[in-house]
């Protein structure tokens, strides 16, 4: 976590810092945040969403919108509840600048 910058093998420059509510994620948000699209998923040409981890043995893993998958997303890498609770948040925006 703490390390010297010159160490690092890429930089980056904060260009924006804004604080929102979780749930106000748009679509596009929730793409950048690792929730992928599906195309064909039902096998006839239905879109879903996704995430890596998503399926088990009790669930399939397929969801109907970008904000459904990522509040699962978020339920499961948080603790569950957390979606719902709606808990304000940090968004930070960067650019990679090396």
């Amino acid at each position: 976590m703490f390390v010297r910058a010159d160490l690092m093998p890429h930089h980056i420059r904060i260009t924006n810092i804004k604080i929102k509510r979780l749930q106000d994620i748009s679509d596009g948000d929730c793409l950048k945040e690792g929730i992928y699209k599906l195309n064909s998923a039902n096998g006839n040409g239905g879109i879903a969403y996704s995430f890596v981890g998503a399926s088990s043995s009790k669930h399939i893993g397929l969801y109907a919108s970008p904000r459904e998958a990522f509040a699962a997303l978020i339920d499961k890498v948080s603790g569950k509840g957390t979606w719902e609770s709606n808990p304000y948040v940090f968004a930070y925006e960067f650019e990679l600048i090396d």
